[in-house]
């Protein structure tokens, strides 16, 4: 009888061991999977949510100067009127009329050429600006860079990544042009004005760069 009376204790104690055991057990698993996934922070979530702001487009506007109003242009196009403010800020270049012979070897030109074979060249515009960049373009219609030969029959202009250079025929018709800094007083009626920048809330482009060149025949080509 007392024999029997020292049993019940031990399996007692054993199954309160097993029991102890399960339950510090499953309390360490729930820590882990709480420490496992940590909660996201709100500001990390508001700032992920949150849309980012886009830049506003850059405007061109090109046309026939109308009118000038101190520093309020109105331009005349196809389109109708469009309205361009010249500010202390905006970079004005002008194109006046040039010859071949202002052209040299190391002088930076746009050519602008039918896209045809050969690209006869239609309009050559020299970059008089020392401090302006000349990297190599070309496009189907268009060929930019430094002239490494030219001739009365033709000019050849460098290519991009070393490429071979682009030799571009000119003919009587070629029309020469040269562009240089010059200030807002060239802006006149009758000149051809292109100028790109931000629009304002009235709709007037505020020009951080603009283009006077004359006009051909009274037209402005582009426009």
């Amino acid at each position: 009888m007392a024999h029997s009376l020292i049993l019940i204790p031990r399996r007692r104690t054993a199954a309160l061991t097993g029991l102890a055991t399960a339950v510090l057990f499953a309390a360490a698993c729930g820590h882990a999977s709480t420490t496992g996934t940590p909660a996201s922070s709100p500001s990390a979530a508001a700032s992920s949510s949150a849309p980012s702001a886009s830049k506003p487009p850059t405007v061109r506007a090109l046309g026939r100067v109308s009118a000038v109003n101190g520093t309020a242009i109105t331009l005349a196009s196809k389109k109708g009127p469009d309205d361009v403010d010249i500010t202390p800020s905006t970079k004005v270049t002008q194109m006046t009329a040039a010859q071949e012979t202002d052209i040299a070897v190391g002088s930076c030109v746009e050519v602008r050429h039918a896209n045809r074979t050969p690209p006869t060249a239609k309009t050559v515009i020299i970059n008089t600006d020392a401090k302006a960049k000349c990297t190599p373009t070309s496009t189907a219609t268009e060929a930019k860079g430094a002239v490494t030969a030219v001739t009365p029959q033709a000019i050849t202009v460098s290519a991009a990544n070393g490429a071979t250079p682009v030799t571009l025929p000119s003919d009587p018709k070629t029309r020469y042009l040269k562009t240089a800094e010059a200030s807002a007083l060239v802006i006149v009626p009758g000149a051809c004005l292109s100028a790109a920048g931000l629009q304002d809330g009235n709709g007037a482009v505020q020009a951080s760069s603009a283009t006077v060149r004359p006009a051909i025949n009274g037209n402005c080509p582009g426009a």
